[in-house]
């Protein structure tokens, strides 16, 4: 679906139109550039810290075969991210943007390299699915060929993310799509100091420890689940025009789920859209967190062996 997106799109603006000769105020351009290039300086320094903490023999005994791998390919998409926030930024201003001045904090995210690297497939999940999100409601045709751009890119990121988790690099033939306000439910705790003018859903964590698959009875937490209420749990999937809704207590993943799942928690048992625009009205959303439903893959197999 985003494949097909990106061809749509390119196909209507010429690349030519990507740089604005006059200053915009659509405030959905302005909210894609700005929180575009918040998670993309996020990525950008998740990279270089798990990079600088990191020693060849720390990636071997996480079970690489050869620590020049993971190494060579995190150091690649490092280099991707920060251009992606360098051209963002530079466009933000151009469009009459403020400067952003954020902090972010991923010490929790680098304990290890086995965290640091599911971390590395999470980022890019959200990624791909955010810029997927975004493309559609951006307002001004000269910033599309910008957004499409980076989205092929984060896509690409996320296969590598996959393989060096041991899983299919291609799980799906469709990328579920969220909304700004849904990526920052997720990586809105890395990032400080900043006024992002965008209200994140409230976080919801997954309680889970090990291998997630088709069957498994998932729980969770957020401190806006409270007491004496019904809660739904929706389970959203690339290629879904509506998520999978279960209730809270009883929410088991579906057969043929693979790859990349985005879950959320609701007051209504309607299922949500999973077109991002019908999602913006709805109330009460919690989420979505992230978990993945992996097939091994032999790709994977031949880089690294999981403990």
């Amino acid at each position: 679906m985003l494949f097909n997106l990106c061809l749509a799109l390119l196909a209507a603006v010429p690349l030519s139109a990507a740089a604005p000769t006059s200053q915009h105020t659509d405030p959905a351009t302005l909210e894609f550039l700005k929180i575009g290039a918040v998670l993309e300086n996020l990525d950008a320094t998740f990279y270089k810290a798990t990079l600088a903490k990191f020693q060849p023999t720390d990636y071997t005994s996480a079970g690489f075969t050869n620590a020049d791998i993971p190494i060579k390919e995190l150091t690649g998409v490092e280099s991707d991210e920060v251009a992606h926030a360098k051209v963002l930024e530079e466009l933000l201003t151009e469009y009459g943007g403020k400067p952003l001045s954020c902090q972010y904090d991923v010490s929790a995210l680098i304990t290890d390299v086995a965290t640091a690297v599911h971390v590395a497939r999470v980022i890019e999940f959200v990624g791909s699915a955010a810029f997927g999100g975004a493309a559609p409601l951006i307002g001004d045709k000269d910033v599309i060929p910008t957004a499409v751009s980076i989205a092929q890119n984060e896509v690409q990121h996320e296969m590598l993310g996959n393989l060096l988790n041991v899983a299919k690099a291609i799980p799906n033939a469709f990328i579920p799509a969220i909304l700004a306000k849904e990526a920052l439910a997720i990586a809105g705790k890395h990032i400080s100091g900043c006024d992002l003018d965008v209200t994140p859903n409230p976080s919801l964590s997954l309680l889970n420890s090990g291998p997630i698959s088709p069957g498994t009875k998932l729980q969770f937490s957020s401190p806006a689940i409270t007491g004496g209420t019904s809660y739904y749990c929706q389970l959203l999937v690339g290629g879904a025009a509506t998520a999978t809704v279960s209730s809270l207590d009883n929410c088991i993943v579906p057969a043929k789920f693979d790859g990349g799942v985005f879950a959320f928690v609701t007051k209504t048992e309607t299922p949500l859209s999973g077109i991002p625009a019908d999602r913006k009205t709805v109330p009460d959303i919690i989420g979505p967190t992230v978990f993945f439903i992996d097939t091994p893959d032999l790709i994977g197999q031949l880089i690294r062996t999981l403990h």
